[in-house]
């Protein structure tokens, strides 16, 4: 398969994906009922359309490699062998990755409280979707705003990059 078709390909996965996701994330939040429940099931679709995204960012980013972009090698690795980092450590090589292949300036900072409180959120959902011990599924009062706190940075983030992307790739060329 060539460069243009597994571009073609990322595109289309992208798109149906994104719909799909969004869709989700839409119905969890329009179920708000701030139970302990509701608390896991948003943490659960919330990092799970965080982690979709980025899979489709990291296909763009395996595109633009294929094509001779050059990123450093933490983030390669992240991009060509998905296991060999963490879900946190994944997630943020691939956004960064993204930043680097369509030249978008102003990345996410990721020496911030609010991605330390991103990857609390994505190791709570680790325990939420394999849980261990009842203290798993517990949501506290004091982690929950940290939490949230964190997969609305996340999510932020994407919308950000992707309305910087769709300015900078679909504006009218002079």
């Amino acid at each position: 398969m060539n460069l243009d078709e597994k571009f073609n390909d990322a595109i289309e996965n992208y798109l149906a994906l994104s719909n799909t996701l969004d869709e989700d994330l839409k119905a969890i939040i329009n179920g708000d009922n701030d139970s302990v429940t509701w608390k896991r099931n948003f943490i659960r679709v919330a990092i799970a359309v965080i982690e979709g995204n980025c899979h489709c960012l990291r296909e763009f980013c395996e595109v633009a490699m294929g094509a001779g972009q050059q990123i450093s090698k933490k983030r390669q690795k992240a991009i060509t062998d998905e296991r060999s980092c963490s879900a946190s450590e994944r997630i943020k090589y691939n956004i960064q990755s993204a930043y680097v292949v369509f030249e978008i300036d102003h990345a996410p900072n990721f020496d911030g409280v609010e991605w330390s409180y991103a990857k609390e959120a994505i190791t709570k959902r680790d325990k939420l979707i394999h849980p261990r011990t009842i203290q798993d599924l517990e949501i506290t009062e004091s982690k929950w705003p940290q939490h949230h706190c964190g997969v609305i940075w996340l999510i932020q983030n994407l919308i950000s990059f992707i309305e910087a992307v769709t300015l900078k790739y679909d504006s009218p060329r002079s």
